[in-house]
């Protein structure tokens, strides 16, 4: 028996295999459709996606066989990827190489393999999409070439989960960043951090969009629907990520000596509800925005913008452990003032008199500075505004009041 070969790069790819952090993860449907694909196009009862790290090749995807991984020293893809094309072995029982290893020989009956190096951008080697076969076999040139397709495409969705990663971290960090920011009042600095991570995130983000659009364009939609499913909900979770950066340039930056202008209230309530509304998504809690898509506001936008984003989060924290929770979000005029109402399902009585001084707050110890609303009434009242507990509602709810002059 021939032993795979350790390559001579192996310190730099090992470094690059792990970068990917997908060794002894879950099994993940993109993954297992391509062995599907691959098992089906070229008549095989096995097909594996299998990395091949110091000691082992482990199976990110394993079709027809039960096994998670096995020896390096003793795979077919070990040696695959010590070559940079397609490996074949038609007939193990006639090789030399294989005739006496343990996966011909043991229950495994290895006699046919095919695998096809899974080449990184870098280069690197860091494992094959393989098909087996319990009988001597040969591919065709189209099953060949079809092999080396989907090949890229795991290394193509390698790329995309090893950016999702990074990707959740940021927003994970810029959550947390966030959080302590305005736990402390200080919207100022989230300003300075969003402007530096929105700049890191759109380089992955970048990367994501642009490996989708060229696996798009290179994979028929008649041939690959599910290439062309998972596609479109790449696409979608890219807009989801680029509104939410949006939100955070317009609403986490210091404003105050912004020059007062029209602002669609709509837009302003739709920038604070993007950093936050994913939280309140999870926390089970209904919005409700009832706002005119053409009502206008005079103001400075993300000034006002960070005082609803602060109400916002207010109420949730308010209420999200009570069932049937929700906010309200909504506006209405008369000729001299706009007036913008954020109201919750918590009841008005149960506020505090003092709920508007300076260092007061309803929440637990270590869990804010008590600022957000005396500071969100000095914002509307440096604009001209006025900022109140709604005196007629049974309901909590807070006003802004502006006016509508220039």
């Amino acid at each position: 028996m021939k032993t795979a070969p350790k390559l001579r790069n192996e310190r730099e790819r090992l470094t690059e295999l792990k970068s990917y952090e997908i060794l002894d993860t879950v099994p993940e449907i993109a993954f297992d459709e391509i062995t599907e694909l691959a098992s089906n196009l070229c008549e095989t009862p096995i097909s594996l996606v299998s990395l091949i790290d110091g000691h082992r090749q482990w199976f990110k995807s394993h079709k027809g066989v039960e096994a998670t991984e096995t020896p390096r020293d003793i795979s077919f893809c070990g040696h695959a990827i010590a070559g940079n094309d397609l490996f074949e072995v038609s007939n193990s029982l006639q090789d030399e190489r294989f005739v006496d290893n343990p996966l011909v020989t043991g229950p495994h009956k290895v006699v046919f393999y095919a695998g096809v190096p899974l080449t990184n951008k870098s280069g690197f080697n860091l494992g094959t999409l393989c098909v087996i076969d319990h009988q001597p076999k040969k591919l065709t040139e189209n099953q060949k070439k079809q092999l080396r397709i989907l090949a890229k495409q795991v290394v193509a969705q390698m790329e995309l989960r090893k950016s999702h990663l990074q990707l959740s971290r940021y927003l994970s960090e810029l959550e947390k960043r966030k959080q302590m920011a305005m736990e402390n009042a200080k919207l100022v600095a989230i300003g300075e951090m969003a402007a530096g991570i929105a700049h890191e995130i759109n380089n992955p983000l970048a990367i994501i969009n642009v490996l989708n659009t060229l696996t798009l364009s290179k994979y028929p939609k008649s041939e690959f629907p599910d290439i062309h499913i998972n596609g479109k909900k790449i696409e979608a979770t890219i807009e989801r990520i680029s509104k939410i950066i949006r939100g955070m340039k317009a609403v986490c930056r210091d404003g105050q000596n912004d020059p007062k202008q029209e602002f669609s209230i709509i837009n302003l309530v739709e920038d604070a509800l993007s950093i936050c509304n994913e939280k309140i998504k999870n926390g089970g809690v209904k919005v409700i925005v009832d706002v005119d898509n053409e009502a206008t506001v005079f103001c400075r936008g993300s000034e006002l913008s960070q005082v609803l984003l602060n109400l916002i989060s207010n109420a949730f924290d308010a209420i999200n452990k009570d069932q049937n929770a929700w906010i309200n979000i909504s506006s209405s005029s008369t000729s001299l003032q706009t007036i913008i109402s954020v109201k919750d399902s918590g009841l008005a009585a149960d506020l505090p008199d003092k709920i508007m001084q300076p260092f007061f707050t309803t929440k637990e110890f270590s869990k804010g500075t008590g600022l957000g609303l005396s500071i969100s009434k000095r914002i509307i009242e440096s604009q001209g505004g006025i900022f109140r507990v709604s005196p007629d509602s049974i309901n909590t709810q807070f006003d802004i009041l502006l006016p509508k002059h220039r």
